[in-house]
């Protein structure tokens, strides 16, 4: 079936997309496999030896330690033993007293000293020493069998590259174009014709991106890391005492006390947001929010009550002259999607016909398949911002790395998982836009009369790939917090860019406050 067109999405996906996208993923995996030339009954033959060694390995480290163990065990024997003879021969030459000397340790200091240096030098040493030996030899076959099983799946690691799983979703979802990079004309016709606003902060810095078009319209699919002011609180103690005359015991009495005190200073703190941003010129002048809650679930008497109080409420609004508000004749959906704020019902009305009323509901209730209603949305006028919260567990980068491994099954599963629970989370990311046809319907004007623009990069995808580093590589001396990426262009030329990377980080210094506290004195 050729998806152009998505008007029942939780349907579409239960009854046909996630089979298709399944079937698709495995067919890209195959036909990675079949260009890398790796032979499968090969790497099997090869992890079989490497699962060989370390169970070996494995068995020689658990011996080795309990040789270990004991050999210690029997050094504190001996060691104590000796002790006892030193003591016997001091006692006989009176140089300490010998009452102090328990007399059956003395008597047997001897034999348990000779025992257990027999055992520690005669066998336990050469056990070790076999061990040891047996130990390096066996990991330094492992090793050149880890190296041999890595080298030979080398060509389909290659093979991986960041928009490989966007290629899958692209074949399934052919009304989504998702593209290799987020590049700076995504960003322009974001910004300079749907109107996005705010999309560059000092305190926030991108962790990944993806961006493409539904139907010719662009999208963005984001993770940032952002630095915000919250507070911390520090606690301290302080014991005091105190002497007072008690009159009837006629004497003095010393008292104490654990005075307690806290202070709230204000603090870094970092969260990680994903979003998805689609812009589209479809009810230009409309604005309007909604958050996740609770009317939209009806299983038990409670929720039925809770959302017809929530109708009746709303019905009332809808009477009130100094609203424009207006009251959906579903006002089940009214209710559930709670999108009260709205500037233009005329434009809502437009988006929101029965079909998008009825599938946008039918996705707020379902928990099946979908995930409820998870999902924060906001339109100002050509730019749509949905946060699904579900998102937030899920790694969306597609980076290779995830992927890369010596053992062909394992690659094979982690390729199929990943690809399978990243279309799940991203197409119900997507759902609450393609529960309204027009989304899909309209094509912007800058994609029906698209001219060539310059392919470069975003700083979105520059600030994603620095942060694809390690953070060590980036982190100020001295910084106790984590770090804010920031990317600046330097220089492109044809084949190449050359990046700023600057890193904003807070150093931590010790402070003492006074608070003043009374105690009972």
């Amino acid at each position: 079936m050729n998806y152009q067109e998505i008007l029942a999405p939780v349907d579409d996906y239960k009854n046909n997309l996630r089979e298709a996208h399944a079937k698709n993923t495995v067919e890209a995996f195959d036909a990675l496999l079949q260009e890398s030339g790796v032979d499968e009954q090969t790497n099997i033959e090869l992890v079989k030896v490497v699962r060989k060694l370390e169970e070996m390995v494995n068995s020689l480290k658990s011996k080795l330690g309990v040789a270990t163990f004991f050999r210690g065990l029997f050094i504190l024997i001996a060691v104590v033993c000796t002790i006892g003879l030193v003591l016997y021969f001091l006692d006989i030459f009176k140089v300490v007293d010998s009452s102090i000397i328990p007399r059956e340790w003395i008597l047997y200091s001897a034999p348990g000293a000779v025992v257990s240096y027999v055992i520690i030098f005669a066998w336990l040493n050469p056990v070790i020493k076999r061990l040891r030996a047996a130990l390096a030899s066996n990991q330094e076959a492992l090793d050149k069998a880890l190296a041999a099983a890595w080298e030979q799946m080398q060509p389909l690691n290659r093979l991986f590259q960041w928009d490989t799983i966007a290629k899958i979703i692209t074949k399934t979802m052919p009304i989504l174009k998702l593209d290799s990079f987020f590049s700076q004309e995504r960003m322009d016709q974001l910004v300079g014709h749907f109107g996005l606003v705010g999309i560059d902060f000092p305190n926030q810095s991108v962790l990944c991106c993806q961006s493409g078009a539904l139907n010719g319209n662009p999208l963005l699919l984001a993770e940032t890391f952002n630095q915000y002011w919250g507070s911390t609180t520090y606690h301290g103690s302080l014991e005091i005492t105190w002497e007072e005359y008690d009159r009837d015991a006629k004497r003095t009495v010393t008292h104490s006390q654990t005075l307690h005190a806290s202070v709230t200073k204000p603090s870094p703190d970092y969260t990680k947001e994903k979003f998805i941003i689609y812009g589209n010129e479809a009810a230009p002048d409309l604005e309007f929010s909604r958050e996740p809650n609770s009317y939209s679930d009806k299983d038990s008497f409670f929720d039925k009550r809770t959302l017809n109080k929530k109708i009746k409420e709303l019905e009332k609004m809808s009477r009130d002259l100094s609203t424009e508000f207006t009251i959906m004749d579903n006002q089940e959906f009214d209710a559930s999607f709670y999108a009260i704020n709205r500037t233009n019902e005329h434009q809502f009305r437009l988006l929101y016909t029965p079909l998008a009323q009825q599938e946008t509901l039918k996705l707020l209730r379902d928990k099946e398949v979908g995930f409820g209603d998870d999902f924060t949305f906001r339109k100002s006028n050509m730019i749509n911002v949905v946060l699904p919260k579900h998102m937030d567990n899920i790694d969306i980068s597609g980076s290779p790395s995830l992927f890369r491994n010596y053992e062909l099954a394992v690659v094979r599963q982690r390729f199929i998982d990943y690809s399978n629970n990243f279309f799940h989370s991203f197409f119900f990311g997507l759902a609450p836009l393609l529960c309204v046809p027009l989304y899909q319907q309209h094509r912007s004007t800058l994609d029906i009369f698209k001219s060539v623009y310059e392919r470069g990069v975003s700083f979105y995808e520059y600030e994603s790939l620095a942060n694809a580093w390690s953070s060590q590589c980036f982190t100020p001396e001295g910084a106790v917090t984590p770090s804010i990426l920031k990317t600046k262009l330097l220089e492109r030329n044809q084949d190449h860019s050359r990046i700023a990377v600057t890193a904003h980080a807070f150093r931590g210094y010790d402070r003492v406050e006074y608070v003043r506290v009374y105690g009972d004195d």
